[in-house]
């Protein structure tokens, strides 16, 4: 069974989700303009929200792990705050504060990936002595992400990048 701050993680991402779906459900759907169907304003939101809803009931329904400790050899996994911490000022400072304001999407994009799967993995690659193997890894994810998610956005969604 899930832990208590499971559970109520599961339970805030659960309302949020379904906030989001509600909210794109009930936006206008732009059929009196000719809209494709596919490109209605509230699709993608409302995919996202139902994502969410499903992951939240996954969250909510896993079993419990023992933590991991020192005396094995083994890091500690940081504390739930400080990875929510870091993973909100990585969003912050690459949405908020670096994009459009210089560089391509595409490099911004491959950035943010590369550090935040770097500092999140870090102790992991320095347990397992895999320090070099997991920087070119990430390095080859964040390039190849950042050519997908550009493309996703100015090929399909039609959206013009910055």
């Amino acid at each position: 069974m899930a832990s208590k701050n499971d559970r109520l993680s599961a339970l805030g991402w659960a309302i949020a989700g379904a906030t989001i779906t509600v909210a794109s459900w009930r936006m206008d759907r732009l059929q009196d303009r000719g809209i494709n169907p596919w490109s209605v304003p509230g699709l993608t939101p409302g995919l996202a929200g139902l994502g969410m809803l499903l992951l939240a009931a996954v969250l909510a329904t896993q079993r419990q792990s023992a933590q991991t400790d020192e005396a094995d050899g083994s890091p500690a996994p940081p504390t739930q705050w400080f990875s929510l911490a870091l993973s909100l000022l990585l969003c912050l400072g690459f949405g908020g504060l670096a994009l459009g304001h210089g560089l391509p999407f595409v490099v911004l994009a491959a950035l943010f990936v590369f550090c935040f799967i770097s500092l999140f993995s870090w102790p992991r690659w320095r347990a397992e002595s895999g320090l070099w193997k997991g920087l070119a890894q990430t390095a080859a994810v964040s390039a190849l992400s950042a050519f997908v998610i550009s493309w996703l956005f100015e090929s399909v969604f039609l959206v013009r990048l910055p």
